[in-house]
């Protein structure tokens, strides 16, 4: 049962309560272990509340980790295609040489084979590490949300709990005096005839 819940039955408890028919006065019995019942339940369910927070800043914590792992692997295998690349055209450049017009050709063409692999690998490796870069970014700064909203929501939740609990114990330690006052005077009126 939610916290909401049970301040809807302590509420409950005290808008059902029977009245006490005083003149120019609203006044009400309480049912003491149904107050206490509520307020002891409230208190063992904060601490859960907490621990939900705490699993969601684990999870935030998993997210980026796991997001690192994706960008290494990436980073990996854009630099493992790079060299495939290269090697490939360097492989080609081998099998290219042979006569003296032909070995100039083929030099010229081998280097512009390697230049574009180089230029090639290099941009990939550029494209991987901003990706990555952007993704630890992002995974990081969604996290933070996540951890930053569940300590304001569960802090909310403590002090929302807190001042109505004071508040309601503070009207009903009020209102308790105050029907003492009354029958005390009621019954000194009532002696005195």
């Amino acid at each position: 049962m939610s916290i909401y819940k049970m301040l809807d039955q302590m509420e409950q408890a005290i808008v059902s309560a029977p009245s006490l028919i005083w003149p120019f006065q609203s006044r009400c019995f309480f049912n003491r272990e149904r107050l206490i019942s509520c307020v002891e339940k409230i208190r063992s369910k904060v601490p859960e509340d907490l621990y939900n927070a705490k699993l969601i800043s684990d999870q935030a914590d998993k997210v980026i980790k796991e997001s690192k792992l994706i960008a290494k692997k990436k980073i990996e295998q854009s630099q493992a295609n790079a060299d495939d690349i290269i090697k490939q055209a360097q492989e080609k450049a081998l099998k290219m040489v042979s006569e003296s017009e032909i070995v100039k050709s083929s030099r010229e063409r081998a280097n512009d084979i390697i230049e574009k692999a180089k230029n090639e690998a290099s941009k990939i490796k550029e494209d991987a590490e901003k990706n990555r870069n952007e993704l630890l970014a992002k995974s990081k700064e969604e996290a933070n949300k996540i951890v930053e909203d569940a300590k304001k929501e569960a802090e909310e939740l403590k002090n929302n709990v807190d001042s109505y609990v004071g508040q309601l114990f503070g009207k009903i330690e009020v209102d308790a005096q105050k029907i003492i006052k009354m029958a005390q005077e009621y019954k000194g009126n009532n002696e005195q005839k």
